[in-house]
């Protein structure tokens, strides 16, 4: 290839970036909150952790019979709410919130 031809092709490689559409430096990636409300609380982590391989979400849960204890078997314990909506945009510093119920119990319906 001649030296017109490779400079004619990093100028279209480089283009798109000089005329800003590449994504601007240190810009925050949105994803879209999955529907978790019904699964598993397993489910539900998988599901969120899911969205990026290079992002790391924090996740709140809430036992919605007002009893304060930690969830350790996630596969027992069924999503009754979610915070923000399926669809919502989400960032690594959104506030994702879970409301549970153990397997056997109502989420209230």
């Amino acid at each position: 290839m001649n030296r017109t031809a490779v400079s004619i092709l990093g100028a279209a490689v480089l283009l798109p970036a000089a005329l800003g559409l590449a994504p601007p430096a240190g810009a925050v990636q949105a994803y879209k909150m999955p529907s978790v409300t019904g699964m598993t609380l397993q489910e539900a982590e998988d599901a969120v952790a899911a969205l990026s391989s290079t992002t790391q979400f924090t996740v709140h849960t809430h036992n919605i019979d007002g009893f304060t204890q930690k969830q350790l078997s996630w596969p027992h314990w069924k999503v009754c709410g979610q915070t923000p909506a399926a669809g919502s945009p989400i960032t690594a510093d959104s506030d994702i919130e879970m409301d549970v119920a153990r397997f056997y119990d109502s989420c209230g319906d």
